[in-house]
């Protein structure tokens, strides 16, 4: 089975001072990241890919390092693109991304619209395809891992697909277009 482990990343260090791609792990986040360093799949993987910002590619080089897997950074993988709001409360965000994910095409809040991030990604999914036709990681976002998911299911981008937590991973066959388990936490 040429298969994909989708891992969102665990918990990151709020700072109000800068946008949230810049965020790196919170203490919690490195211990959910050790805590997803146990789970036996990792004897399975031949590559992994990841988001290049701070709090996927910490993950990423926990693992490249541990288990000494390959390890490429891929822009496309970000999250979408939120510099145009300043920080806000949890409640307003899942607000918003609860309209990121009914208004797809627009820029809730001046944001990236979530079409744009999903074309993004989904192009950095088929380029992995290509190169690779084993078991692959990816390490990034619920959301942008949403887009991927929706995208292997063939089905319209929906909120219920999202994990709305950090730290979560779905594991896909990509050689059936199949979801072999839904968002979990780790």
């Amino acid at each position: 089975m040429f298969k994909l482990i989708y891992i969102s990343h665990p918990a990151v260090n709020i700072d109000k001072t800068k946008p949230p791609h810049m965020w790196g792990l919170s203490k919690i986040g490195f211990e959910e990241a050790k805590t997803l360093l146990q789970k036996p799949f990792w004897s399975e993987v031949d590559i992994i890919y990841s988001s290049n910002e701070p709090k996927a590619t910490q993950v990423a080089s926990l693992a490249s390092e541990k288990y000494n897997i390959q390890w490429i950074q891929e822009e496309k993988l970000g999250e979408a693109d939120r510099t145009a709001t300043p920080f806000m409360p949890l409640e307003e965000y899942m607000d918003a991304i609860q309209q990121f994910y009914v208004k797809p095409s627009e820029n809730i809040k001046g944001w990236e619209s979530h079409h744009h991030m999903m074309e993004r990604n989904i192009s950095a999914l088929e380029e992995i395809k290509k190169e690779n036709k084993k078991t692959i990681v990816i390490i990034g976002h619920g959301g942008a891992g949403t887009t991927i998911k929706c995208y292997i299911k063939g089905v319209k981008l929906n909120f219920s697909e999202d994990p709305k937590r950090t730290g979560c991973i779905f594991i896909a066959d990509l050689d059936k277009n199949f979801i072999v388990q839904d968002w979990t936490k780790y």
